[in-house]
C-alpha cells in the first residue's frame, strides 16, 4: 500500500508525454482512485498520533507542548525543503502548520471543538 507514495511522480509524468490513450486513462484512474487515498489516511494517522502522545504525556503529568513544538518545527523545515527542492505537492509543511493549530485546541471543551469549524 505504501508503495504508491514512493512512485517517482516526475518520471511518470515525463513518460506520460508520449503515452497512448489507454496509458493516459489508466494513469488518470490510478491518480484519482489510488494515489489520492493516501492523504486522508496519513492525515488520520497524524491526528491519532498527536492524540495518543498527548494522552500519554498527560498520564505522566508532563506537558506535551515543548515536544510537539520541536517536532512540528523539524517537520516544517523538512516539508519546506522538500516542497521547494524536490516536489511541489508535498504535505509535510501543511501537516506541520495544522499541527501548530492542533495545539491551540488542546484541552478545549467538546462544544468548542464542534463549533469552531463552523466559524
Amino acid at each position: 500500500m505504501l508503495r504508491g507514495v514512493f512512485l517517482p511522480r516526475e518520471q511518470v509524468l515525463t513518460a506520460m508525454n508520449n503515452a497512448s490513450l489507454a496509458d493516459t486513462v489508466t494513469w488518470q484512474a490510478y491518480s484519482t482512485l489510488v494515489a489520492g487515498k493516501f492523504i486522508p489516511l496519513f492525515s488520520f494517522l497524524f491526528g491519532l498520533g498527536f492524540a495518543v502522545q498527548m494522552g500519554r504525556a498527560e498520564a505522566r503529568g508532563a506537558s506535551i507542548t515543548p515536544l510537539h513544538v520541536r517536532r512540528l518545527g523539524v517537520m516544517l523545515v523538512m516539508g519546506l525543503a522538500h516542497l521547494f527542492l524536490i516536489w511541489y505537492g508535498d504535505v509535510l509543511s501543511t501537516y506541520a502548520v495544522l499541527g501548530f493549530g492542533l495545539l491551540l485546541f488542546r484541552g478545549r471543551l467538546d462544544r468548542t471543538l464542534l463549533i469552531s469549524p463552523c466559524c
